[in-house]
């Protein structure tokens, strides 16, 4: 045969072989914990919370499950009764030229956000592990926070309890174990209280109200399709009973004290000039008589 020029085919090139499945479970799996929310299976997008288990969730889809809890039926946020049960998260985002562009085969949606660690730069995308503090909401990952572990958030220096730290979406069992116990400690903490929940400042609590409002009311301009960015008034909240009165008697006491005095008229009786000195009783006026008066004398006199 010849003219091949000595070449020796090899098994590879004669022989078909059946090509490997690509295994995509890990990245699937990756792509709804790290990139959508835990709750409505949405991407994830600010502003994101977190629960005492590490799921991520859009703080939007667990205002609409606590105003209606028919609308999801997904039992993973069932031990969310309040907004005090999540954290809000401070995200830092991925500048494009550092995202990675590896799992973005139709499984990850484009309008997903992507984070990543302020310290040392990794990507938040289910490869790194990454842990947060209840105490400030920061984000980080555990390699860095291992490496110093400092009494204090490494972001914003606020102090940190020992429980305090939160690894994200754990996948081993020791970790959901863990995880489900600080869930259990949390709620006997917050059995303690009379309310329910950890003693919280007058203000805070305002504070939350106030936000959970505004959150609510940016769902209804989203969904009638309205401008977000103009401005929002919160009105306030309405007055009791008893603050009313209080104020109206307040008012009542200021417009009294603002009034001006009323004059003091005294009655005085002067000799009539068409009477006698010793008549006793004077003539009344008649005709064109009239009675003319001051603030300390009232007299009659002809016109």
């Amino acid at each position: 045969m010849g003219g091949d020029g000595g070449s020796i085919p090899r098994r590879v090139e004669l022989v078909r072989s059946k090509k490997k499945k690509e295994n995509v479970g890990k990245v699937a799996v990756d792509a709804a914990k790290w990139k959508h929310c835990a709750l409505s299976q949405q991407p994830l997008r600010q502003p994101i919370v977190a629960c005492q288990l590490g799921r991520l969730y859009n703080k939007e889809a667990i205002i609409e499950k606590l105003l209606d809890e028919s609308k999801y039926t997904s039992s993973v946020a069932d031990h969310i009764k309040k907004l005090r049960d999540v954290c809000d998260l401070k995200l830092t985002p991925t500048p494009k030229e550092l995202q990675s562009h590896e799992l973005s085969s139709g499984i990850i949606e484009n309008s997903a956000e992507s984070f990543c660690c302020p310290i040392l730069g990794q990507e938040m995308n289910g490869s790194y592990p990454f842990v947060f503090s209840w105490e400030c909401g920061c984000v980080f990952s555990k390699r860095a926070y291992d490496a110093v572990k400092d009494s204090s958030c490494l972001i914003c220096g606020v102090p940190l309890k020992s429980n305090s730290i939160i690894l994200l979406n754990p996948e081993s069992e020791e970790e959901l174990r863990t995880a489900q116990d600080r869930l259990k400690v949390f709620k006997e903490s917050c059995k303690k209280t009379k309310s329910g929940h950890p003693k919280l400042p007058v203000k805070q609590g305002r504070h939350a109200r106030i936000e959970k409002a505004i959150c609510s009311l940016q769902i209804q301009l989203r969904r009638e399709k309205r401008d977000l960015s103009l401005p929002l008034r919160v009105l306030p909240p309405p007055l009791s009973r008893r603050s009313k009165l209080n104020q109206w008697g307040t008012r009542k006491e200021t417009e009294k004290s603002q009034r001006p005095p009323m004059p003091q008229f005294r009655m005085i009786q002067t000799p009539h000039p068409h009477s006698s000195p010793s008549s006793p009783h004077p003539r009344r006026p008649v005709g064109n008589q009239r009675l003319t008066g001051s603030p300390s004398i009232l007299s009659t006199s002809d016109d």
